[in-house]
């Protein structure tokens, strides 16, 4: 399903903060081509994720809604 979710600072070095409304929702972070790297849990309200990725551009799946990660 469609879900509305907030990922924020971003770009960021560290830790980022996903934000969701929903109770329990599966999360997914990706590289450019697509790799699932990293996976899990979200719960409702803020999460804080520290990914300890290199720096690039990455892909967070929420549901079926997709945002860009921004590591620097």
């Amino acid at each position: 399903s469609n879900v509305t979710f907030e990922l924020y600072p971003n770009p960021n070095t560290g830790v980022f903060t996903i934000y969701t409304s929903e109770t329990e929702i599966q999360y997914a972070i990706l590289n450019n081509m697509g790799l699932e790297l990293q996976h899990g849990i979200l719960y409702k309200g803020e999460n804080k994720l520290d990914p300890k990725l290199p720096n690039g551009i990455y892909l967070v799946k929420v549901g079926t809604t997709v945002k860009k990660l921004v590591v620097e």
